[in-house]
């Protein structure tokens, strides 16, 4: 007779969705059958993880890490891929802006596809393995029931604390991938948090919501400038000029998109914080002072 998980029957459901929700778009990505498969794989892996954490409490510890571990392996495994993913659509989107010299382009992106081809590969292996039958067995133990109430969470504060005592010194593309990071966490934590407590938090998922997306806008054109950059250097070459003269063009005007994203940031991290503090009374432990150009 194997052991029954009992939790109570909003946080049962809640974890039955998400792990079901990446069983099923992990079979989608495996038979290549759902477009961004990728995109939502990676993004129900982050989402699962989030509610493993909020549920830590509710559920047996060794469960718990097990699961974990595998929602970690989903995320990474598909990182390199997904990065190559959103390379290509920028791309595709400067080429058809005419921002990009066509030859160069066409360039980048054969090489890209080739690269995500591989990356793809190699996390097939990585998300096919047996082990991803813990789901499934978990799933088959878990019971809900009315008479256990939601166990009281101390994850959202911790996510409201980690995104309002972010630290506006000294700022690198590194730093506001940081901070995009805990926007994600806070608002995957919110999300749980309005399932299960019935607390409204939609205007303040979707002032989130904005930050990330202009977070996310800086951290792609990051990405392929670093490409980019790796290219520029593996033709450094004193007898070619034309190539790296070409490259640099296209290096140049991916760091001018980002840059005139930056003055963005701050104030959609300003409406956030002040829509926390009527909610959490949590303020900011550092000076909410721009430093950014």
């Amino acid at each position: 007779m194997f052991k029954v998980f009992l939790l109570s029957v909003k946080e049962a459901n809640l974890l039955r969705r998400r792990i079901r929700n990446v069983l099923d778009l992990r079979q989608k990505f495996l038979d290549n059958s759902h477009h961004d498969a990728i995109h939502d794989l990676r993004v129900g892996s982050r989402r699962l993880r989030e509610a493993l954490d909020y549920l830590q409490k509710s559920i047996p510890p060794k469960w718990q890490t097990r699961l974990m571990k595998l929602s970690k392996r989903v995320t990474k495994s598909l990182g390199r891929a997904r990065e190559i993913e959103v390379n290509l659509d920028l791309l595709e989107r400067f080429r058809e802006a005419e921002k990009l010299h066509p030859i160069f382009a066409e360039l980048l992106v054969h090489m890209q596809k080739e690269e995500l081809e591989k990356r793809r590969a190699r996390a097939i292996k990585k998300v096919s393995q047996k082990q991803f039958a813990a789901y499934e067995k978990f799933l088959s133990r878990l019971h809900g029931t009315k008479t256990i109430f939601p166990t009281e969470s101390d994850i959202l504060q911790k996510r409201l604390e980690e995104f309002a005592s972010f630290g506006w010194g000294a700022l690198n593309d590194d730093r506001l991938h940081d901070l995009r990071i805990r926007a994600k966490r806070l608002r995957y934590a919110m999300e749980i948090q309005q399932t299960l407590k019935n607390q409204p938090l939609g205007r303040l998922k979707n002032r989130i919501r904005k930050l990330q997306e202009v977070l996310g806008q800086i951290h792609d054109l990051f990405v392929l400038a670093d490409v980019v950059k790796g290219l520029l250097e593996e033709w450094d070459d004193p007898e070619m000029k034309l190539v790296p003269a070409g490259l640099n063009t296209i290096y140049q005007t991916l760091v001018q998109e980002k840059i005139a994203l930056y003055p963005r940031v701050y104030p959609l991290y300003s409406k956030v914080i002040l829509s926390l503090e009527p909610t959490a009374s949590i303020q900011s432990t550092q000076p909410l002072t721009s430093t950014l150009n």
